[in-house]
């Protein structure tokens, strides 16, 4: 199996641990369901998938590291659950990334400063969260950018320097957070 959509119907439970076994699973929709429980740790030995959608479903407890593992990972959509913790610092590690969307979740904590090897990453959605501490410099070398959104967080200090190098970047909001120093 290489391509598995179920998205937009009324599937409950947890995402089953045997999700994993799925070896050539190179696309998972299974957003817009009624699914719950933590994602499974398994999901990480889904070493082809490409676009992973489990956005506006009721998935609670944290990213597991294990996401770190999924090289080929282009699309990243886990919005609009219940997901809490922090962002792994293996999220680094995705290196072939387009398309992050974690907004509207419970995640704490700082952005690990690993995000700034994500060199192909071109939007960046981590709005509405809980997510604290201050903007890690390396943001500065995500050249691909074009549209980051980190308002209302938690996030503090002041904004990176580097920011100012993103040469692609279309739309920067911020708004709603603890933010101080210099322009």
């Amino acid at each position: 199996l290489r391509d598995l959509r179920l998205y937009s119907n009324k599937l409950r439970g947890s995402i089953p641990s045997g999700i994993g076994q799925l070896k050539q699973l190179e696309i998972l929709y299974l957003h817009a369901n009624q699914l719950s429980g933590p994602l499974p740790s398994t999901i990480g030995n889904l070493s082809v998938l490409r676009d992973l959608r489990l956005y506006s479903n009721k998935l609670r407890g944290s990213i597991p590291s294990g996401i770190g593992q999924l090289k080929q990972l282009e699309i990243l959509y886990l919005h609009a659950n219940q997901l809490s913790g922090p962002l792994p610092s293996t999220i680094g590690n995705l290196s072939a990334l387009t398309d992050m969307r974690l907004f509207l979740n419970r995640l704490s904590g700082s952005i690990p400063s690993g995000i700034g090897q994500l060199k192909k990453l071109e939007y960046l959605i981590l709005d509405t969260n809980q997510l604290s501490g201050s903007l890690p410099s390396t943001i500065g070398n995500l050249s691909a950018l074009t549209d980051m959104r980190l308002f209302l967080n938690r996030l503090s200090g002041s904004i990176p320097s580097g920011i100012g190098q993103l040469k692609q970047l279309e739309i920067l909001q911020l708004h709603a957070n603890q933010i101080s120093g210099p322009l």
